[in-house]
């Protein structure tokens, strides 16, 4: 994923079962398996405020300050593929309803499409992919 990733939540539960405006701002509740604000805005740690202790080691990426998804607030660019956030596993069962939910600015470098744009996402060796126009998602085991 090349751009700026602002807030990502993964919850142990499916979320919405219709139509939805995602709210600007995420909230921790009992279903919510990790929650990344990127409130930092330096250092290398990406603090996961779930209360669940999933803190992430920032590995190249550099933080900034958004001038569109939601202005003003910091979020970390990502521009190399080898720039990533590594988190602890987290146990997700892939089996029953999750959620991952994605504040997101691809580079508009990249492509011509609309401004906002679900990143790529690995955790615990399993990588999920969301993609663009449908929000359709797929996932894939990795063995190592």
């Amino acid at each position: 994923f090349q751009g700026v990733i602002q807030e990502v939540r993964i919850s142990k539960a499916a979320r919405y079962q219709s139509d939805f405006v995602p709210p600007q701002r995420h909230s921790p509740d009992e279903n919510t398996t990790a929650l990344y604000r990127f409130d930092e805005g330096m250092g290398d740690v990406l603090k996961d405020s779930s209360g669940n202790n999933h803190h992430g080691k920032i590995v190249g990426a550099k933080w900034v300050t958004s001038q569109t998804v939601a202005t003003g607030r910091k979020g970390l660019q990502f521009s190399k593929l080898q720039e990533c956030v590594e988190i602890p596993p987290l146990r997700i069962d892939l089996t029953r309803p999750f959620t991952v939910e994605v504040w997101a600015e691809r580079d508009k470098s990249i492509s011509a499409e609309g401004p906002r744009w679900p990143a790529i996402m690995f955790a615990g060796g399993t990588e999920l992919a969301f993609f663009r126009p449908q929000m359709s998602w797929n996932f894939s085991s990795s063995s190592g």
